[in-house]
């Protein structure tokens, strides 16, 4: 069945770096949040299955933190599959090798990423196989220092959402580039 772990770190300072093999259940998957000034990294190559929220919740909040990165195979969780939230000062980045859903009542989306970097410019990039949500298969938001920063989604399997497959916001400004090779429901 696998290993049963709820992991959650806050930190102040330096760098936030989580890194899991085996298969992680239970009520939230990963959790990680770094309030200091490095980077959040988080890497999962076990299958992680959360029954209350979100498979892998990802944020940096420090004003002078730099890039989140979550790389992951198969994640399932009530309300997001992967939660990824970035107010620091660098990219987000998001690889999903495997199925990333969101089932729950209130599930929002397979993949939820932004960027809110007000204060930097920030790329935001999802590269996935397939994720399916209750409003996104993938939601992506990008809100980087006055729309400086790209936006970038890329799929190589099918993207499911009641509102859409793939919703992909740059700031005011339409910069994003969204590629799939099947279908965006």
């Amino acid at each position: 069945m696998g290993d049963l772990v709820l992991s959650v770190v806050f930190i102040n300072e330096g760098t936030v770096s989580i890194s899991s093999s085996g298969s992680i259940q239970g009520y939230g998957g990963v959790s990680a949040v770094n309030n200091g000034t490095g980077s959040l990294d988080v890497t999962v190559t076990g299958a992680v299955t959360a029954t209350g929220s979100q498979g892998i919740y990802a944020q940096s909040r420090g004003i002078f933190g730099r890039t989140l990165t979550v790389n992951a195979a198969s994640v399932s969780g009530a309300t997001a599959g992967i939660y990824a939230y970035n107010s620091g000062q660098g990219s987000t980045s998001i690889t999903a090798t495997g199925l990333v859903t969101a089932a729950g009542p209130n599930a929002v989306a397979g993949i939820f990423a932004m960027n809110d970097n007000s204060s930097s410019v920030g790329d935001l990039t999802v590269k996935a196989t397939s994720a399916s949500g209750g409003l996104y298969g993938v939601g992506a938001f990008n809100y980087s220092n006055y729309n400086r920063g790209a936006t970038n989604v890329t799929m190589t399997g099918d993207a499911n959402g009641s509102l859409a497959g793939i919703a992909a916001i740059n700031g005011q400004v339409i910069r994003s580039n969204v590629e799939t090779e099947t279908s965006l429901w």
